[in-house]
């Protein structure tokens, strides 16, 4: 279980007994992307949700292209060579 701090204001908050170890809030008028957002770790937060569907979200919002300039090139011809592909640049035409 990954562990989280994160501030939020909301317009109402619940706070119940999960079990002798958490506690489980219920917060109202606070978008998800705020919540997120208020989460200091990313990584953990991307770890949850899994590289799966992450790919599939990029992939389902066609920025397959701007995803990709946050890559290095080098990584992404190495990776496309070990799958097959031939890669060379503008000029060697």
């Amino acid at each position: 279980m990954e562990k989280i701090s994160f501030e939020v204001y909301a317009t109402d908050a619940v706070v119940k007994p999960d079990d002798y170890k958490r506690l489980r809030i219920e917060v109202d008028g606070v978008e998800l992307s705020e919540l997120v957002e208020a989460v200091d770790d990313n990584a953990g937060i991307l770890k949850v949700i899994g590289t799966e569907n992450i790919a599939e979200w990029v992939a389902e919002e066609n920025s397959i292209v701007e995803t990709l300039e946050y890559f290095d090139d080098v990584v992404i011809a190495d990776y496309l060579r070990a799958k097959g592909w031939e890669i060379g640049n503008d000029s060697d035409n």
